[in-house]
């Protein structure tokens, strides 16, 4: 707010647009589908989507959306589970092992648990192979700028990206 951006939320979920409305500075979020954001055309000068695309079940109406609310010239920065990462065998995640039973290039749901400080937690996510991802984004006027993998280890984990807005 300091610096003259409006910053605003969607989340599906009410939890935690209220633990974002709560915190310091609160944060407005709106209680909304990606795939159907109540936001005015080319409204955002920038959209983050952080370890979300890879969940959301309505994944090209989501990317169509964020296609729809970007200004010309504007940006999405997102980070999502490296594709080479979730297209893995489930028993094989978090362990030394790495094995692929199923094709890279067929999407398809996988699930994907984690415990940490006494603390489980199950994600069911999409894997899709980096041309999904590309594909989606040229679909809807954005164009990659920048990516960059990693998250340490020897296979990355983490891939993020920055799309532009083309101007047409």
């Amino acid at each position: 707010m300091k610096l003259g951006y409006r910053v605003v939320g969607v989340d599906r979920s009410p939890t935690l647009a209220a633990a974002a409305s709560s915190a310091r500075p609160a944060i407005p979020v709106l209680l909304a589908d990606a795939a159907a954001m109540p936001l005015r055309d080319r409204c955002a000068d920038l959209v983050v989507a952080c370890m979300s695309l890879l969940d959301i079940d309505d994944f090209d109406g989501a990317v169509s959306e964020i296609g729809r609310v970007l200004r010309p010239g504007g940006r999405l920065c997102l980070a999502v589970v490296h594709p080479f990462m979730s297209a893995q065998d489930e028993d094989t995640m978090h362990t030394p092992s790495f094995r692929f039973s199923r094709p890279y290039l067929e999407p398809r749901r996988y699930v994907d648990h984690v415990e940490r400080d006494g603390l489980a937690m199950t994600f069911t996510s999409m894997h899709r192979p980096l041309t999904g991802y590309v594909c989606a984004l040229a679909a809807n006027g954005m164009m990659i700028s920048a990516l960059s993998e990693g998250g340490g280890g020897n296979i990355p984990w983490l891939l993020a990206a920055r799309a532009d807005k083309i101007t047409r």
